[in-house]
């Protein structure tokens, strides 16, 4: 899943943006990549950023998960769903997309990042 460095590298870079910039990265570059897949029925990789920093030493602290649905609510509001293995039982696990936020298991999500 590391895929030979470009993986990690994409974390890195999004997790040492500003707050302002990684919000905007992750609406506006991230997730239609994301939603392009999942309306072609694709199950997509998604990094979650929750670890804001340059230090290389900290990546270990983001995580990846696998999305395979999404929902727009009213408000404009994005949530993707998915399938977390540090929660392999639960079936309703979703992330917030377009700004800080928390995954609905309680874990913070400061960015997400198109893996595939």
């Amino acid at each position: 899943s590391l895929r030979l460095g470009v993986v990690p590298m994409r974390f890195w870079r999004l997790a040492s943006m500003g707050a302002a910039e990684r919000t905007a990265r992750t609406r506006d570059r991230e997730w239609p990549k994301i939603r392009q897949a999942l309306d072609d029925n694709k199950l997509t990789a998604i990094g979650l950023i929750r670890v804001a920093g340059t230090n290389p030493f900290k990546l270990t602290g983001n995580h990846q998960a696998l999305a395979y649905g999404y929902e727009i609510g009213d408000d404009g509001s994005i949530r993707v769903r998915v399938y977390d293995p540090n929660h392999p039982n639960k079936e309703d696990v979703w992330v917030p997309i377009g700004g800080p936020g928390k995954q609905s298991t309680g874990e913070p999500v400061l960015g997400v990042v198109a893996l595939d």
